[in-house]
């Protein structure tokens, strides 16, 4: 498989190591930052490095555009003018609306997001399995072509991440609500840090024997509910649901479990000998969420069993 990256940052470069360990895939980049291009090179990130965008897209059957937020439509637009017809683009950008909005009519281009990181920035932090079990949403519009859908999800849950399709305005509201939540609770704790110790000093100042256990008790509760939130995925089950050949459909599919909070572990697609229609093996993971994602495909009118 021949993969190209735009960028290698932490993301690109974690994008293309993954790919060379996980995929065999042979990874074509283009930045603009010559530096950036053979150090990727000497991290074994990428095989080839090329002076432009046309040049390391060609014969790719999957872009990857990692850029900065505010470049990505003109980034995107530039590799699906380069891209031949059965190649299938995303991106990975945090904003998904604007990007959508411009290019989501191509039937080529999946947006995409992972949600993953690494305390340091920039190509020095990239690695192999820094998509090791991270969510990955994807947002498909209804001109996106199934079968190119179905490779960029396999190729992400491949490397290692879980991919979700969502809408691209619900991911936009879910990220201005929970995205720069870490920092937050990192800016509060040191702006609190002298406030909460001088109230556990002062406790062990007073010899309130009660007043510590009470504290102290109340901490422990605290951790046990958390580590209590963890939540086993359970029991895998393939649905197989029958669909017309059409425009949308597997995004439509895609869509209406992403909103019901239904994640496919995993999906691969079976078209009839002539096109007209096929079937889409969706895995599922847990009783209760197979039950509820057969309901779901039943009310949008197709045909789904569940294979033993």
């Amino acid at each position: 498989m021949r993969i190209a990256v735009l960028g290698v940052g932490l993301i690109g470069g974690s994008i293309g190591l993954a790919a060379r360990a996980r995929l065999d895939a042979e990874v074509a980049c283009f930045d603009p930052d010559l530096e950036l291009l053979d150090r990727a090179k000497e991290l074994g990130a990428i095989d080839a490095a090329h002076d432009s965008v046309a040049s390391a897209v060609e014969g790719a059957e999957l872009v990857f555009c990692a850029a900065p937020v505010m470049a990505l439509p003109g980034l995107v637009a530039e590799a699906l003018d380069a891209a031949s017809e059965d190649c299938a683009v995303t991106d990975v950008g945090s904003v998904k609306r604007d990007v959508i909005a411009a290019l989501g009519s191509d039937s080529r281009f999946v947006g995409g997001h992972p949600l993953a990181g690494a305390e340091t920035s920039g190509d020095e932090g990239a690695r192999a399995d820094l998509f090791e079990g991270a969510r990955w949403y994807l947002t498909p519009t209804s001109s996106t072509g199934g079968l190119l859908y179905d490779r960029v999800q396999r190729a992400i849950a491949d490397l290692g991440a879980r991919p979700q399709a969502i809408e691209a305005e619900t991911h936009d509201r879910l990220m201005a609500t929970v995205s720069h939540l870490p920092h937050v609770l990192a800016n509060v704790l040191v702006t609190q840090a002298a406030s909460a110790l001088s109230e556990a000093a002062e406790l062990i100042r007073s010899g309130e024997g009660e007043a510590i256990s009470a504290w102290h008790e109340q901490a422990g509760d605290s951790r046990r509910e958390l580590i209590e939130t963890e939540i086993a995925g359970g029991p895998l089950h393939e649905l197989r649901v029958r669909v017309p050949n059409r425009p949308g459909i597997v995004a439509e599919v895609a869509l209406e479990l992403g909103r019901a909070g239904v994640n496919i572990e995993d999906m691969a697609l079976y078209p009839a000998a002539d096109m007209t229609s096929g079937a889409i093996s969706l895995y599922v993971a847990g009783d209760d969420e197979a039950e509820r994602a057969e309901r779901l495909v039943r009310d949008l009118g197709h045909d789904v069993s569940r294979a033993e």
